[in-house]
């Protein structure tokens, strides 16, 4: 915020102070996510009365932001209609309308319209052939304690930030982000005449499709055993009838509902694909 220096301690509390009732202009079906100055408002726009909604929500914010004196940036600001069956409505801030886009970056990740994250994953698969090259140019060494510390370092984490929300299903994407890792073992020269599997294992690496599943089971752990503020009963449906699985052939007061998917994208969604990996 102007005014305040970056360094100041108090700076994020008083912006939390500044922004926080931001939030107390959406009204009706309309909701939102505010992470510090990022701001997303979303519906369901099933009708011209719900695009009426998020409109209207945009106005309340337009006029926030006027008795404030803040200026919203309408070149980071952009519309992403999500789904086939979306109608592409029109939405205007300052008598400008706001640019409607194919994807969007929302905290370093690429969400498309299509909720494919292929965007994402081949920028993903790019920026880690790029840092692995960067690595083995900075390093002379090929001492394998050393380049598997700095594999873990500064490659893995451009290859697993937030894999929950991306997990790839497509054997196309998972084959893609693997051959990242692969080629990564095969730059180590007393390693490149072995096979992968056994480069993973001088290394002591899991492949990625496997760390990616262990990311995914630790929150699944969480929520079921009420270790996070999210309610099980929000994410998960519980039935006295449902299938077996190993879960629930661990502990028999757990019993999880297969529910029914419409759609690829809602089938491969991080709570949902939870269902299919018990089977």
């Amino acid at each position: 915020m102007h005014g305040w220096r970056q360094s100041l301690v108090l700076g994020p509390i008083f912006f939390l102070l500044y922004v926080d009732d931001v939030t107390l202009a959406y009204l009706g079906a309309v909701r939102y996510k505010l992470f510090a100055d990022d701001l997303k408002i979303y519906s369901n726009v099933d009708s011209s009365c719900a695009s009426l909604n998020v409109q209207t929500a945009l106005c309340e914010l337009e006029h926030w932001c006027q008795t404030w004196q803040l200026q919203v940036n309408l070149y980071k600001t952009s519309v992403v209609h999500l789904g086939t069956k979306n109608p592409h409505v029109s939405y205007s801030f300052n008598n400008r309308t706001i640019v409607c886009d194919e994807s969007v970056r929302d905290l370093s990740i690429i969400v498309d319209s299509g909720l494919t994250f292929d965007v994402h994953i081949n920028n993903v698969v790019s920026r880690a052939y790029a840092r692995t090259a960067m690595l083995f140019r900075g390093f002379s060494t090929q001492n394998i304690t050393l380049l598997r510390r700095a594999y873990i370092m500064y490659v893995c984490p451009i290859l697993e930030y937030a894999s929950n929300v991306w997990n790839p299903h497509l054997l196309k994407h998972i084959n893609a982000l693997e051959r990242v890792q692969h080629h990564f073992t095969k730059l180590i020269t007393v390693l490149c005449n072995l096979s992968y599997d056994e480069r993973l294992a001088r290394l002591e690496l899991d492949t990625l499709e496997c760390r990616r599943l262990k990311a995914d089971f630790t929150p699944y752990f969480k929520i079921m055993h009420n270790l996070t503020p999210w309610p099980t009963d929000r994410y998960f449906n519980m039935s006295i009838h449902s299938r077996h699985t190993r879960l629930t052939e661990c502990r028999s007061d757990f019993h999880i509902s297969v529910p029914f998917c419409h759609t690829v994208a809602y089938q491969n969604d991080f709570f949902q694909l939870l269902y299919f990996m018990l089977e």
